[in-house]
């Protein structure tokens, strides 16, 4: 036993081993994801903000002099939503190595350290006017302006300089704490750098990097990128905390239940549930088969000594033994498909049928257990209904097991009411077949548990009415085997109603819309 035992130990040891790599594996993947994420929203956030400080700004016309280009300019940068951003506008073309100001001083002559020539080489394209931005630190993102009307002209950039410190020193940050988090509370710690060629130091790590925008120089570009590590140094060592942790708590609740009697408890425990659930079960299944064999009996009784001569009692008496056989062997089907493990509904024989005949055909397979207990029974079909979409024999054993509990627990009013009528969601129409009655009613903390296999209430049990416990939980599995579904409101002492959702039957259709059988 103790070989056993400790083997069995040792065996989930490596199995919980290999989960706590899995799960460390998929936590990294999803601070990947979330990195990557943030990463990408910086640099659209970047972009947009670059886009929302040009706003409104006019690209020069076709044929316009850079004079009158310049007065059109100058009137956007009076009225410009961020003007306290920008330094100012400069007018360039690649054959010049001045500058030509349109605000705030418009006209004026710029000398630039800029290398023109380069500028269609590092220009990209980014929606809205095209602009191109420099700021006084020396970093710029560029974009190329062209004539529209004028492909073959020559090359024209506007060029837009932004105050001392706006990039790194307003924008960006901001955009890190929004995308980021601050420092205390952030997964991920992230800043802004500045690459040679995108090549970062030797001994430099980090966990995920996006380029902003780059600035030319003597070897290339420098690129100014975002940058961040995970607080715990690397997803690397967050992998390892997270497998660690998992490890941690296993063994703590492996060693505390190795060490003492829990498992073996629980097991005798199940085993002897297990053992009561199959005697009640085989003890409730008998008694459900003797009420059909009593009636068979008793009409072939009726027969045999000839109580009964006429064809007509000779026929009625006929249908309601085959009737009962029919009862009978579709109690024996379901008992022996709980038994052997579940409750198999293959709906293979869906047809689009009115619900008035299935209602008709379960009241009339009932008529004799009806009769014989003195019930009263109200039907109640609304006109018109849709079509639904069903197998006519698993939705009328699920109405039969619905009338059968109304029969069971209906109390000593003896009444039940069967109603079916059409309804309209946001998704659909649809119909409904309520089986209410007024007898014991259901506790509602008893509610969730009734469609539970061998659960029955504690009312049903004190008035020692006998049943296998089965009865609904088949009724529910046949429902939704046809994409149906059956919900219960209930009072002790009022009754109670079951109601079957079913969504009308489309045509065109072979199955019904999840949509559909969401809703209902």
């Amino acid at each position: 036993m103790t070989g056993t035992v400790a083997a069995a130990f040792a065996i989930l040891t490596i199995l919980e081993y290999d989960r706590a790599r899995t799960i460390g594996e998929a936590s990294r993947s999803r601070l990947e994801a979330v990195l990557n994420t943030a990463l990408t929203g910086a640099r659209d956030d970047f972009d947009g903000s670059l886009r929302r400080l040009s706003d409104g700004l006019p690209a020069p016309r076709d044929g316009e002099s850079p004079a009158q280009y310049a007065g059109r300019a100058a009137s956007w940068y009076s009225a410009a939503a961020y003007r306290d951003l920008i330094a100012r506008l400069l007018l360039a073309t690649p054959s010049s190595s001045t500058l030509l100001e349109l605000a705030p001083a418009p006209g004026r002559p710029v000398e630039s350290a800029l290398d023109m020539a380069r500028l269609p080489e590092i220009g990209t394209a980014s929606g809205g006017v095209p602009v191109v931005w420099i700021a006084r630190d020396g970093t710029n993102r560029l974009v190329r302006i062209t004539s529209s009307a004028s492909p073959g002209g020559p090359a024209r950039y506007l060029l837009i300089e932004l105050k001392p410190g706006v990039l790194e020193g307003r924008i960006v940050p901001a955009i890190i704490r929004e995308r980021f988090g601050e420092d205390s509370a952030s997964e991920f710690r992230a800043t802004l750098i500045r690459t040679d060629r995108g090549m970062l130091r030797s001994g430099t790590h980090y966990d995920g990097r996006i380029v902003l925008f780059r600035t030319p120089s003597a070897t290339g570009f420098n690129f100014r990128e975002i940058a961040a590590t995970h607080r715990a140094g690397s997803l690397d060592a967050a992998e390892r905390v997270v497998r660690r942790r998992w490890l941690a708590i296993y063994l703590a609740i492996s060693l505390a239940l190795a060490a003492g009697v829990t498992p073996i408890l629980l097991s005798t425990l199940r085993i002897r549930r297990i053992l009561r659930l199959q005697m009640e079960f085989v003890a409730s299944v008998s008694h459900e088969l003797r009420t059909p064999l009593s009636v068979i009996g008793s009409a072939a009784d009726n027969l045999a000594e000839g109580v009964v001569r006429s064809d007509r009692g000779v026929r009625e008496y006929g249908a309601l033994i085959r009737s009962e056989c029919r009862r009978l062997s579709g109690l024996v089907e379901q008992t022996l498909r709980f038994a052997a493990g579940k409750a198999d509904y293959r709906s293979r024989n869906m047809q689009f049928i009115q619900v008035s005949g299935i209602v008709d055909r379960t009241l009339a397979e009932a008529a004799a257990v009806i009769g014989a207990s003195g019930f009263t029974v109200e039907k109640q079909i609304d006109p018109d209904l849709p079509m639904i979409r069903v197998d006519p024999t698993v939705l009328s054993e699920c109405l039969g097991n619905l009338v059968s509990n109304a029969l069971k627990y209906g109390g000593e009013k003896r009444w039940f009411a069967i109603r079916a009528a059409a309804v309209e969601t946001g998704r659909g129409s649809g119909v409904r077949i309520t089986v209410q009655d007024h007898g014991l009613g259901i506790a509602a903390e008893e509610l969730p548990h009734i469609f539970e296999p061998f659960y029955r209430g504690h009312a049903a049990q004190a008035t020692a009415i006998r049943g296998t416990g089965l009865g609904l939980s088949l009724a529910q599995e046949a429902a939704r085997s046809m994409g149906a579904r059956i919900t219960v409101e209930s009072a002790p002492g009022e009754g109670t109603a079951f109601t079957i959702h079913i969504p009308a039957a489309y045509m065109n259709s072979t199955t019904v819309p999840v949509e559909a059988m969401v809703e209902f």
